[in-house]
């Protein structure tokens, strides 16, 4: 009798594991089944990536012919304090030394998100979001995505300077140095920013 219920407890921790290994695969990072994506964002992934078209954009970022320089930012759907302080600080300066620059912020797809109605409203409101239809944590497939979304809507503009939402931009000084490029385009030798090359 004895040997018979041990051998039925061993069997009960054993399914019990096996329930649990299983449910930590289905539903990785704590996240439970009621925590599911949101279906509204789920269906406008699928139609994004049927359609090879991103779930938010601006297609007048670039309908001025006017802009020399688009800043790439790189960034999280959950990353909105890190977009907004970059809106207030190094972003908000988009005309200096007559070089006029726009930023882009690229976000990906996250399938457990809860932001895609937050997103929409940014989008809306602040016109400088690119959502790809890439996994969140596929950042080369984003950031080559937002090149290709931009060669096709942004052709006129000359330069593109990629970074990330969690680093600090000098744009004065890149600023200056697109006004150095765009002085003289042919001529890249012999070009001087506070007395070094820029070759």
């Amino acid at each position: 009798m004895r040997r018979y219920s041990s051998d039925r407890i061993c069997f009960l921790l054993s399914a019990s594991l096996l329930i649990y290994i299983a449910w930590r695969v289905l539903y990785p990072s704590g996240y439970s089944a009621t925590d599911g994506d949101d279906a509204t964002e789920r269906l406008a992934y699928l139609k994004a990536l049927n359609n090879s078209k991103p779930l938010i954009e601006n297609l007048e970022l670039c309908s001025s012919n006017k802009i020399d320089l688009i800043i790439l930012i790189i960034s999280t759907s959950g990353n909105f304090l890190e977009r907004q302080a970059i809106r207030e600080t190094w972003g908000s300066t988009p005309d200096m030394f007559t070089v006029r620059s726009q930023h882009l912020f690229v976000i990906g797809y996250h399938p457990y998100g809860k932001f895609y109605k937050d997103l929409i409203k940014e989008g809306e409101h602040e016109k400088d979001l690119l959502y790809v239809p890439k996994k969140e944590q596929e950042y080369t497939f984003k950031e080559i995505y937002a090149y290709q979304w931009l060669t096709q809507h942004c052709p006129n503009v000359t330069y593109i300077f990629k970074t990330e939402d969690d680093l600090f931009v000098n744009v004065l000084l890149l600023h200056e140095i697109i006004r150095e490029l765009k002085t003289d385009p042919d001529d890249v030798y012999n070009r001087y920013l506070y007395n070094s090359q820029i070759d």
